[in-house]
């Protein structure tokens, strides 16, 4: 099992990193699709959560003077802007349909679910699962 210190250490180690790659960043090419060319955008997401868990390119901000605070960081073009839109689009739509049902501070639902009884974090929420959907989400289904 890790220990704190070891995870402490592996985080500034990888925020240093992260520093470093900012600053050698080709201002020109995507860092999701590759396209290379002018007219980059820049994303900064700050949503108190590790995002290079899912996106493990995203660069911390934490030890990038002045921009501390800001999360993290991707270089993107008008192109996968457009498909994140998409996607963010799509989330906004789901979650705004869920108005009525009853949730937790977390919002996370109140109704049990026939046989979800296994507790499973997943992108720093935690879900009930049944045992056919962890055995999916384990990749065994």
């Amino acid at each position: 099992m890790m220990e704190i210190q070891d995870i402490s250490e592996r985080t500034r180690k990888r925020n240093e990193d992260d520093a470093r790659r900012l600053g050698a960043l080709d201002p020109d090419q995507c860092m999701a699709c590759h396209a290379h060319g002018a007219d980059k955008r820049s994303l900064t997401i700050s949503c108190g959560y590790d995002i290079s868990e899912v996106i493990p390119e995203a660069i911390s901000l934490r030890l990038v003077e002045g921009l501390e605070r800001r999360g993290w960081y991707l270089l993107i073009c008008k192109s996968c802007r457009a498909a994140l839109l998409g996607f963010l689009d799509a989330w906004w739509a789901a979650r705004v349909a869920t108005r009525s049902v009853p949730k937790d501070h977390d919002g996370g639902w109140l109704e049990e679910r026939e046989g979800a009884y296994i507790p499973v974090r997943q992108h720093g929420a935690v879900t009930m699962m049944t045992e056919g959907e962890w055995n999916e989400y384990r990749g065994k289904g």
